[in-house]
């Protein structure tokens, strides 16, 4: 089992299909495939169930689903640390902005970070403002922007 592995695990649960994913880690959809293939065997699990609205956790795959959000927590937290040891800023950084939201503040924001720390690789995605709540509350997304209330009304993360 890889770190990219949980990454594809974790983001087909939370977006339910394979294809939303695969936008989402900017890899191709035969990758994540291959990924959650590879899990699934080396788990001897099946994690997924196919529905009429994409991909849904199996018991199973809801059960382990918390043990690899802090499996990918516990690297990105190592990876941090490693870099602050070297002084300097680097690796992903994943903010989404809400469809109603102002594209300026995420614009200065990247331009100041390239600008002091060339080696930090943000990634933008657009998202509802709900989803970038959920994607804050899951891990998706490192930052985010939104200017209207989830639609469950929950706005606290």
């Amino acid at each position: 089992m890889d770190i990219h592995e949980l990454r594809s695990f974790i983001a087909v649960a939370a977006v339910g299909s394979i294809t939303r994913a695969s936008e989402q880690l900017c890899l191709s959809q035969p990758a994540v495939s291959a990924h959650i293939k590879a899990l699934e065997e080396e788990l001897g699990l099946v994690l997924f169930r196919r529905n009429p609205r994409g991909m849904g956790l199996t018991d199973d795959g809801a059960r382990l689903l918390s043990g690899a959000e802090a499996i990918l927590a516990a690297h990105r937290d190592f990876l941090a640390c490693a870099q602050l040891l070297r002084g300097r800023l680097s690796g992903p950084l994943r903010i989404a902005g809400g469809g109603n939201s102002d594209p300026e503040p995420p614009g200065l924001l990247v331009s100041a970070l390239s600008a002091r720390h060339p080696e930090i690789a943000v990634t933008l995605v657009q998202a509802s403002s709900g989803e970038v709540i959920r994607g804050l509350r899951e891990g998706n997304f490192d930052a985010g922007f939104f200017n209207a209330p989830a639609p469950d009304g929950a706005g606290r993360i």
